[in-house]
């Protein structure tokens, strides 16, 4: 009898370990969401802190060029530095809840914790509603300050990001901010 629950609760807790993925670190969720701030703020500065210009560059430039031969075209050398980083910048992203409306602060690390997952070795992605694939992707990178993480890929077109709008900060309209 206790060897039978002994099985039991061991087959329990194997199944239940089973669906629980690599955790998504803490700093990775307050990168994202400082990301977003930049976004919503429209904050250059912050923005290019939160993000890997050359690796973005790397990643549009891949999408484009496949873009173009799905289509029959061949791009010597593919787009231009200059249009790619026309593609990399606050305005390139639109922040909505599921009903379609503007967010006016960013989500909090709690609200993004169940949309992040990670995805490999020093990688996290973010998933959106309504998308099976990784949206955003955001690398652990060491550098001369330490280690933080920041993006590296995102979608070449329809850059909008569906974001829960319950939690602490949510989709309804701030006072004095003019809808957008």
């Amino acid at each position: 009898m206790v060897r039978g629950v002994s099985i039991l609760f061991t087959a329990a807790a194997v199944l239940a370990l089973a669906g629980c993925g690599p955790r998504v670190p803490k700093d990775a969720l307050v990168a994202a969401e400082d990301l977003f701030e930049a976004v919503v703020d429209r904050d250059r500065v912050a923005f290019e802190a939160a993000v890997d210009r050359p690796a973005l560059r790397e990643n549009l430039k891949g999408q484009i060029v496949e873009l173009a031969r799905a289509n029959g075209l061949e791009v010597d050398g593919g787009p231009s530095e200059f249009a790619l980083d026309r593609m990399i910048g606050p305005e390139a992203f639109r922040l909505v809840d599921e009903r379609g409306l503007r967010f006016f602060e960013a989500p909090t690390p709690e609200q993004l914790a169940p949309m992040m997952r990670a995805a490999g070795k020093g990688h996290v992605c973010l998933f959106d509603e309504g998308r099976d694939d990784c949206l955003l992707t955001f690398a652990r990178q060491k550098d001369k300050d330490g280690a933080r993480w920041r993006l590296v890929a995102m979608p070449a077109q329809d850059l909008t990001v569906r974001l829960p709008a319950e939690g602490a900060r949510s989709a309804r309209r701030t006072e004095g901010r003019a809808p957008g």
